[in-house]
């Protein structure tokens, strides 16, 4: 993921954990190059209402305020912008926040950071690095000729003195920790924090593989060594403020098990990140447990990464793993089978027969034939659970079976389920698709069904958090539900491809 999305989205997410009062905007890089793609974020905004960002004047975004009163924006440099200092505008609601940014007509590697509250401001440089890195943080518009002390955790890191124009800098070297940290900067009465991230050197990669626990016996013409496995679950992370327990936000003791699990590649089914899916979320949720095997990833999005009105988050934080952003569905190959991300929020992305959804499977899966294929998505078509069938999926599964696609993967109710194989309409095929739901990432468990269980429904879990691991063979496939430590229920057993 690119820096500066890393980091407008951390910042986004401290400002959230911020004291009510005061509308406070923060924007990354700090000094803008026209024609430069620039992330904002705000809280302390009236919820529900539409806002507008302007810079020196001109109108460069639009935005609607979501239910916890934040926002995030990206928006252009325009390309005719003079040099110099210009102001940020932001207002919605009748509330505003404003923040000075330089224009350089230059194009330059920029790693600065700032954020403001009101007429205070702090710059930190380099706002990620490596754990031996010292950054700078400079700050304006705090009291004058008072004395200002810098703390990450609980270590003091900074100390420095306000000029009679209220300006202070000093070099900080804060944590070393791998991960995402924050300076907070106190002055008499005042106070400020600001987001920093620290980089493993080098990058963490998932451990090596372990040898797998006992499964069945492979078919002929696969090897147990050299076909791939793959884990997938959706539903998975909780907003990073809520409390883990026993039945809620379990993401990160299911993420263990995807850790040295010598897996070829992840599948997350949807719903990756609570409430809607916003980047704050992602980076202090899903990317410290899930995020460590985001190399290896492969998404599909859920309604959650809609939440805001638009996956922005999503897709800033899974990048070009997750297709186009306009699309969100993709194909790929993995040994010798064909896999398929498909994009079932219907309303936003249509997937009804003739739609450019629905066009490019079918082409695809013309164009690409295999003897083994999955399919995945969120929402499921058949459940026996109180999320709803997703209909508007119906074209898309039999143009599937009339492909011989062996696999669909969802999420979207939070429990695990089998079905046998079946046709569209939910009449048994053995040339049928067998779908799994798999909404047991970490999020929370579903209730069980007062109506009992669909039709060809052959297993059903409530109460347990897992992922599903598929061991993919030349001709056939093995599955087997891993649930996390301490819990017993589990599901496996083995299909030859059609």
């Amino acid at each position: 993921m690119p820096l500066l999305t890393l980091v407008a989205g951390l910042v986004g997410s401290l400002l959230a954990a911020a004291p009510a009062f005061g509308a406070r905007v923060t924007v990354v890089p700090a000094r803008h190059v026209p024609g430069q793609l620039v992330h904002a974020t705000g809280a302390g905004f009236p919820a529900g209402v539409r806002g507008t960002a302007r810079l020196g004047g001109t109108r460069v975004a639009q935005f609607r305020v979501g239910r916890h009163g934040r926002f995030s924006l990206r928006y252009s440099v325009p390309a005719g912008q003079r040099r110099g200092h210009h102001l940020l505008a932001v207002r919605a609601g009748g509330r505003r926040a404003r923040l000075h940014v330089l224009i350089r007509n230059r194009t330059r590697t920029e790693r600065s950071l700032s954020v403001a509250l009101g007429a205070r401001r702090l710059d930190l440089a380099p706002y990620t690095a490596a754990p031996s890195a010292t950054r700078v943080v400079r700050g304006w518009g705090w009291p004058r000729n008072v004395r200002v002390r810098a703390s990450s955790g609980r270590a003091v890191v900074g100390r420095a003195r306000t000029t009679g124009q209220g300006r202070f800098s000093m070099s900080v070297s804060p944590s070393t920790q791998p991960g995402v940290h924050w300076v907070v900067v106190k002055a008499p009465r005042r106070r400020l924090a600001v987001p920093f991230a620290v980089t493993a050197s080098p990058p963490a990669e998932p451990a090596p593989a372990q040898p797998p626990s006992p499964s069945p016996v492979p078919p002929p013409g696969g090897s147990a060594s050299t076909d791939p496995r793959i884990a997938a679950a959706g539903d998975i992370a909780c907003r990073p403020e809520n409390p883990v327990t026993s039945v809620k936000c379990r993401q990160g003791p299911v993420s263990n098990l995807l850790m040295g699990a010598g897996l070829s590649a992840v599948l997350p089914l949807g719903d990756e990140q609570y409430d809607q899916g916003e980047l704050a979320n992602f980076l202090r949720s899903y990317e410290p447990t899930w995020g460590r095997v985001k190399s290896i990833s492969h998404p599909a999005p859920g309604n959650k990464e809609y939440g805001l009105g638009g996956p922005d988050g999503y897709f800033d934080y899974f990048g070009a793993r997750a297709g186009e952003r306009t699309k969100g569905y993709y194909a790929f190959d993995l040994g010798s089978w064909r896999l398929y991300s498909l994009n079932s929020n219907c309303a936003q992305v249509a997937c009804g027969a003739g739609s450019a959804h629905e066009t490019w499977l079918r082409q695809d899966l013309a164009g690409n034939p295999r003897t083994c294929q999955i399919a995945y998505w969120h929402h499921p078509l058949f459940i026996s659970g109180n999320a709803g069938s997703a209909g508007a999926m119906r074209q898309i599964w039999a143009d599937l079976h009339a492909a011989g696609v062996d696999v669909v993967l969802t999420g979207h109710d939070h429990h695990y389920e089998r079905f046998s194989p079946q046709n569209a309409m939910g009449v048994s095929d053995l040339s049928g698709p067998r779908e799994f739901i798999v909404g047991t990432g970490g999020a929370s468990h579903a209730s069980v069904p007062t109506s009992g269980p669909a039709a060809h429904s052959e297993v059903r879990n409530y109460d347990t958090f897992g992922v599903l691991e598929l061991t993919l063979r030349p001709t056939a496939f093995e599955w087997r539900f891993v649930p996390e430590a301490g819990r017993s229920f589990s599901d496996a057993g083995s299909q030859d491809c059609h």
